[in-house]
């Protein structure tokens, strides 16, 4: 099955380091537990703001899902310090919307996207 019923998800103490974007499906998730793993992606702003609310990780991982499909993505007003890691996976990216950030520095894989 597809699991998009799925309302907990626990997945604590893995090898997890990264979250796949089609986790994004999973719209009537409520729980979510991800203590233990080393994820890079998402970044821990979001996995703060999911803290509070669990579909805030879900909205996330739908943007990068969709991104993959349309080739632009908005990540503005998340507070990040940096470059979320799935950014560089999506090759094919055209747009990408970083406002309201805190964002230091571009991260020289960035050069990388070459669309």
């Amino acid at each position: 099955g597809s699991f998009t019923n799925l309302t907990a998800l626990h997945l604590d103490r893995n090898l997890l380091t990264f979250l796949p974007s089609s986790m994004g499906n999973l719209t009537k998730l409520v729980t979510l537990t991800l203590d233990g793993n080393e994820l890079k992606d998402p970044p821990s702003e979001i996995l703060m703001l999911a803290e509070q609310n669990t579909q805030e990780i879900v909205v996330y991982l739908e943007k990068i899902r969709q991104a993959e499909r349309t080739n632009a993505l908005n990540l503005d007003g998340y507070l990040l310090r940096s470059v979320p890691y799935s950014v560089f996976l999506l090759t094919d990216l055209t747009s990408l919307s970083l406002v309201e950030n805190h964002i230091t520095e571009i991260p020289p894989l960035l050069a990388t996207l070459t669309n």
